[in-house]
């Protein structure tokens, strides 16, 4: 599905508290929206090698959320879903739970660009 600005659309079943996450995100650090945050979850994951598994069910049940992803990070989605054979919405809740765990600055303090975020470059290929 077609997003914006050459972006995809992609759901992502987040946790109320993952949703309160990147709303005080998008808040804290300005962002123009919460999609944004999604995408410097991503692109941190991604160019820090941070998210080794995806998130573990919890208490409270995800309900999707629509956000804007460009094509480099849906394809680095894409291959954590493939390897943990789930979907990558799945896989981008990971990268949000990934950086609830540490200081916000690294994620959301660093510009860091989309070029950057390729699954080959990051993932070596398998």
């Amino acid at each position: 599905m077609a997003g914006t600005a050459g972006k995809v659309r992609l759901a992502v079943p987040l946790a109320p508290r993952e949703v309160e996450f990147l709303a005080a995100q998008t808040a804290a650090y300005e962002l123009p929206s919460e999609a944004k945050a999604l995408r410097c979850c991503v692109n941190w994951a991604a160019q820090a090698a941070a998210v080794g598994a995806p998130p573990a069910l919890d208490v409270d049940t995800p309900t999707p959320q629509h956000f804007d992803v460009a094509a480099s990070q849906l394809e680095y989605l894409e291959s954590l879903a493939q390897r943990w054979e789930v979907e990558p919405g799945v896989a981008a809740r990971a990268t949000v739970v990934a950086a609830m765990r540490v200081v916000a600055d690294d994620v959301f303090g660093t510009i860091r660009c989309k070029s950057k975020t390729t699954c080959p470059h990051y993932l070596g290929a398998t």
